[in-house]
């Protein structure tokens, strides 16, 4: 919680990108990762938006600016719905199978 908001912040939010999901590699690297933060926590709406954090609807246009960079732009892919279902297949299963009761 950023200010009494559900969000995570920029720390948190690299954290879960490199360790959990384990995005970092040669076609998105760190430092894309945090450029995507900025781009996307840049447009705030609204007072229940914390400067410094993503919210619900900023952390999904992430995940999926993730993928087109990752999946997409590094020509892993060749459309960007592929892209997508390729982040949700390589990545985001992992999280799905931890949190399986």
């Amino acid at each position: 919680m950023i200010g009494g908001i559900f969000a995570i912040s920029l720390n948190t939010y690299t954290d879960l990108m490199r360790e959990v999901l384990a995005l970092v590699d040669t076609n998105l690297k760190l430092n894309d990762i945090d450029m995507l933060f900025i781009v996307v926590n840049a447009v705030r709406k609204g007072d229940y938006n914390p400067p410094n954090g993503l919210v619900r609807y900023q952390f999904l246009e992430i995940l999926m600016r993730v993928a087109l960079k990752k999946y997409y732009v590094g020509g892993v892919v060749l459309t960007q719905r592929e892209a997508v279902r390729m982040l949700r297949e390589r990545n985001l299963s992992l999280v799905e199978k931890q949190m399986e009761y």
